[in-house]
C-alpha cells in the first residue's frame, strides 16, 4: 500500500521541527518544547499523515476556511481530508404540532 504526501508538505514539516529544535537548544525548556503554536497551512487533503509528523499541528483547508488538527499517534496513516469535512450536513427543524387548548 502507497502512501502519498505532498512535496510542499514534505518540505516545511522538518524545517519546522529542526527550528524548534534549535530554539529548545538556546532556551533550554526543560524538554517542554511545542511545536503546536504554529500551524502549517495546507490544502493537500490527500495527504497522508506519516509518523514525523507526531507533534505537528495542521491548518487543513476545506474549500471555506481552514480546520485546525493537532497530530497525534491514532491519526497516523490516514489522510488529512478525513479530519476537515467539506460538506455541512443540513436538517431543516420539522414542524412540531400544535395542541389545541381545552
Amino acid at each position: 500500500m502507497k502512501h502519498y504526501c505532498d512535496g510542499k508538505l514534505l518540505a516545511k514539516v522538518p524545517s519546522i521541527i529542526f527550528y524548534y529544535w534549535e530554539q529548545k537548544k538556546k532556551l533550554d525548556l526543560n524538554n517542554k518544547w511545542n511545536i503546536k503554536e504554529y500551524h502549517i497551512k495546507t490544502m493537500s487533503r490527500s495527504s497522508t499523515i506519516l509518523p514525523f509528523f507526531e507533534r505537528c499541528s495542521f491548518s487543513i483547508y476545506n474549500g471555506k476556511k481552514y480546520i485546525n488538527l493537532n497530530v497525534t499517534k491514532k491519526h497516523f496513516f490516514s489522510k488529512l481530508g478525513e479530519f476537515s469535512f467539506s460538506k455541512v450536513v443540513c436538517r431543516h427543524n420539522k414542524k412540531k404540532k400544535k395542541r389545541k387548548k381545552r
